[in-house]
């Protein structure tokens, strides 16, 4: 995260909303020994059914590996290719990439979502599908690229792992195209330990999707990811010091290993209770969002967070000016100040090793997107210090500009 990465925040990015409910399901499932099996999973597949309206909800261990039980259910194979943006979470492309489809790379529009433009552009003869990520609570213009592949034999994926409950028109993310994929880990709606979820209309796609789980997960990793969530997340503002001596002690599946396998009872019990304070929680998060924007006055202007009721507002997002203060001192300001602001995600073409100068929206958002976490409300010294932060290199530098993004 960076040289200037402070021991402490009393603003974390990652610190999930759970409370005495959550607490008592976890300690429901451990007395009762319903950690890896229990009623749990069957209850929340259905209330994530009925709140999507989609008949099919299959419940899995992460949201990755939601992305590649789509992937392989779609019948996706090693000459074929799947187009996906080059600004999203790198576990999205590993996914791509374990079941031998080759990744192709579509470049952002003016804000962070792919641009529909980009998306035509990269469609060959080889394309079997689409993956179109919902980013940071808000909704990409996937009913666009729904229409654009309208009469092909290209699928789409609906990626809704950050935008669970929020809504493109009278339809909510996760429904577009031929299945959604969902997560319920940490810093996402649903804030479990880790889980996530296909979902669909298609039965057939449902049942070639149950053939590639790998059975279930054991208890002492279930228990072990619990522990370090209650630990290293939900306490993280006082636990972070510790957390570099003991990240062996309580490390969970490294990435390379992990497989499709069933969500544990254990995570099913937490989301149910996230699930059900959803519209609390995005109420609370799009508050204290409005304050923060409120607080950077004109230079407002330039959030790309959606505050309107169709959209999750998972974090503050805001796209800084090109000649204003770069995104790296901005964040190591807000470090300071102990909120842990972040940048975005590191291109997936820098990845491939593609060319930059292919991916001009994506180099130029990645430079200038500063993420503002909502876990906390920042306190009166963080917002006038914030204030500063932003207007004085504004008015030194900004040179009066109008809004570049």
């Amino acid at each position: 995260m960076g040289t200037h990465q402070s021991l402490s925040y009393s603003v974390p990015f990652y610190a999930p909303s759970w409370g005495r409910r959550e607490l008592l399901a976890t300690l429901r499932c451990l007395i009762t020994g319903r950690v890896v099996r229990g009623p749990d999973r069957q209850y929340l597949a259905h209330q994530v059914g009925e709140f999507l309206e989609l008949p099919y909800v299959l419940l899995v261990n992460r949201g990755r590996c939601a992305v590649e039980l789509a992937v392989r259910a779609l019948e996706i194979g090693e000459t074929d290719e799947v187009v996906l943006p080059s600004f999203l979470c790198e576990s999205v492309l590993q996914s791509v990439r374990k079941t031998g489809a080759r990744p192709m790379l579509a470049d952002l529009g003016d804000g962070f979502h792919v641009d529909p433009g980009s998306i035509r552009a990269k469609l060959t003869a080889r394309t079997k599908c689409v993956i179109v990520p919902h980013l940071f609570g808000n909704t990409a213009p996937i009913d666009a690229i729904e229409k654009d592949l309208e009469g092909t034999r290209v699928a789409l994926i609906d990626d809704a792992a950050q935008a669970f409950g929020a809504r493109l028109g009278i339809r909510r993310a996760g429904t577009f195209g031929a299945c959604g994929v969902i997560s319920t880990g940490l810093g996402k709606p649903l804030e479990g330990t880790a889980g996530g979820a296909l979902v669909t209309s298609n039965r057939a796609l449902f049942e070639r999707a149950l053939t590639h789980l790998k059975g279930e997960e054991t208890p002492v990793v279930v228990l072990r990811r619990a522990l370090a969530g209650w630990v290293w997340h939900r306490m993280r503002r006082y636990t972070l010091p510790l957390k570099a001596r003991s990240d062996q002690m309580f490390s969970t599946d490294q990435t390379s290993r992990i497989r499709p396998r069933a969500m544990s009872n254990l995570d099913a019990a937490i989301a149910i209770q996230q699930l059900q304070s959803l519209q609390q929680s995005v109420e609370l998060r799009r508050n204290r969002a409005a304050e923060l924007f409120a607080v950077l006055g004109d230079a407002g202007e330039y959030r790309v967070s959606d505050l309107s009721a169709s959209s999750l507002i998972l974090t503050a997002a805001l796209l800084l000016p090109a000649n204003g203060p770069k995104t790296k001192e901005v964040i190591a300001a807000l470090w300071r100040l102990g909120i842990e602001a972040r940048e975005g995600y590191e291109p997936l073409h820098h990845k491939l090793g593609l060319p930059p100068e292919e991916f001009p929206n994506t180099e130029r958002i990645r430079e200038r997107l500063v993420l503002i976490p909502l876990t906390r409300p920042l306190d009166g010294r963080q917002r006038t210090a914030l204030a500063r932060i932003i207007h004085e290199p504004r008015a030194a530098r900004w040179n009066g500009g109008g809004r570049s993004a």
